[in-house]
């Protein structure tokens, strides 16, 4: 089979209406009158402490959005800093379910990664999620997710399985030299309560980042993460692990043989033996955002071609946290819409300015 893509227009999904503030982590999802919602992560800089989600809606299949609006206030702590955080949502029947995750941010002069330099960790991390009855503006504060972490890398939004139950997956903060793990949270009373339910991933120091979760319609579940070898400093290929038991046990990883970073997976309903993997490529000389075909039985890649080229946007050289904070783009994912095609998200950085954009792609796969 090949892949044949013809793309629209790229579409910036509407800022705040303070356009100097940057916008970074977009998640779109389609509610049930058609119209499609963003949220996405809007602050003064890139890892800024004043970071909020903020909401968009496009009524033409993201060719034009409205203003973004903050998801809540800005929570002050007792400590007198703030609570800077980002969430992806889900549609749970006709409600909105965004989980996500942020930091303590007492000092509030210092990026994640110079804190991270500095004091060898992250601050402290909490997890928490907030609701829509509508997905229109009615959304709840945050309600704090308890569990035995400091903090889980939720990066990626809930999915929900075959029996209506909802998960969450990721890493917990751990430093170097802790056991790096992949947990999978599970929900069955629709958000508001979270239990750890398995272990998708353990290793001494390969830590799972990014994981992005994908329910094929048979019910199996596939997760997808960047494999990132903290002892040796090096970004491995992605790995896959899947479920047949609705997250109650998972496969050993698979070796994707994809080298890319931040990747997303796609079911294709019409094309149950295969699914899509979507990628930020942001090593060598050609970086940019590229999409592979998937065997949804086995995860062989069945065929690669680039969507997007991004000319002079790689990754800083050197350690990780010089490598996060140098970063131009990423968090790629896409979106089936109702006639077929498909719609790219991603962020990234021009003119010294963070924005979030949308592109929408006619697909085919043909026989060769």
């Amino acid at each position: 089979m090949k892949i044949h893509l013809q793309a629209g227009r790229s579409t910036e999904i509407a800022a705040p209406e303070n356009t100097a503030l940057n916008t970074i982590f977009p998640g779109l999802i389609s509610l049930p009158g058609g119209e499609l919602l963003a949220i996405y992560t809007a602050g003064s800089d890139f890892e800024s402490a004043d970071q909020l989600p903020y909401y968009s809606y496009s009524s033409d299949a993201g060719q034009a959005w409205t203003p973004g609006k903050p998801l809540f206030p800005t929570i002050n702590l007792p400590s007198g800093g703030c609570f800077s955080c980002c969430c992806k949502p889900t549609l749970y029947g006709e409600r909105v379910v965004a989980v996500g995750y942020g930091f303590e941010r007492v000092d509030q002069t210092l990026s994640l990664s110079d804190y991270a330099t500095k004091h060898g960790r992250f601050p402290k991390c909490r997890n928490f999620v907030c609701f829509s009855d509508t997905g229109k503006g009615d959304w709840s504060r945050p309600r704090f997710i308890e569990h035995a972490w400091d903090g889980i890398e939720t990066s990626g939004p809930a999915l929900v399985d075959a029996l209506g139950q909802l998960h969450f997956f990721g890493p917990p903060f751990v430093l170097r030299g802790q056991v790096q793990r992949g947990l999978n949270y599970i929900s069955r009373d629709g958000g508001i309560s979270w239990q750890e339910q398995s272990q998708y991933f353990e290793h001494p120091e390969i830590a799972p980042w990014e994981t992005r979760a994908c329910l094929l319609p048979n019910g199996r579940i596939w997760l997808v993460f960047w494999a990132y070898d903290l002892a040796k400093e090096k970004h491995l290929n992605n790995f896959l692990v899947y479920s047949d038991d609705n997250g109650q046990s998972w496969t050993k990883p698979i070796d994707s043989g994809i080298h890319c970073q931040a990747a997303n997976l796609l079911a294709l309903p019409d094309y149950p033996g295969q699914m899509l993997l979507v990628g930020a490529v942001r090593e060598g000389s050609n970086p940019g955002i590229m999409l592979y075909q998937l065997n949804s039985v086995t995860g062989e890649c069945l065929g690669a071609q680039p969507l997007l080229t991004l000319a002079n946007m790689c990754n800083a050289a050197g350690k990780i946290e010089a490598q996060f904070a140098s970063l131009r783009f990423g968090q790629p994912a896409l979106l089936r819409l109702p006639d077929g095609d498909i719609l790219l998200s991603y962020w990234s950085k021009l003119s010294q300015h963070y924005a979030c954009h949308c592109q929408r792609f006619s697909l085919q796969l043909k026989s060769r």
